[in-house]
């Protein structure tokens, strides 16, 4: 295939749809694709990403004060999630964890466990399920 392909071998209300996908096909070739997944981007947490979490978060905030106004709700509470996202842990020696904690119950009704701090060795231990 090529830019100047004009599928004149398939019905020509198929053509759109059979060109875009040789065209996705060969993108997916490309290996730098391979590295833009969405795990990827929120691990790189860039700060377009983080901004626009916060936005997220600070709109649903108002939307419970709108809706609670005895629940002390509160826009400004989405500072606590603007470094790792609402839901995910801090770090225990993080500056914002005692608050981080108090919002999480607040909103979440539970607070998010701080991450463990890395035993000795440097290496993360994985929690055992129960069955």
């Amino acid at each position: 295939m090529d830019a100047a392909d004009g599928f004149a071998d398939v019905p020509a209300d198929d053509r759109p749809l059979l060109r875009h996908s040789a065209i996705m096909a060969l993108a997916a070739k490309d290996p730098r694709l391979k590295k833009r997944t969405l795990t990827n981007l929120y691990n790189e947490r860039p700060q377009w990403l983080k901004l626009a979490h916060e936005k997220l978060d600070r709109s649903v905030l108002a939307a419970y004060a709108a809706t609670d106004p005895e629940g002390e709700w509160s826009k400004d509470l989405a500072k606590v999630w603007t470094e790792t996202g609402a839901g995910q842990p801090l770090p225990e020696s993080h500056a914002l964890i005692a608050e981080r904690q108090r919002v999480d119950q607040a909103v979440l009704g539970e607070p998010v466990a701080a991450e463990p701090s890395p035993p000795a060795s440097g290496l993360m231990t994985l929690p055992t399920a129960t069955v």
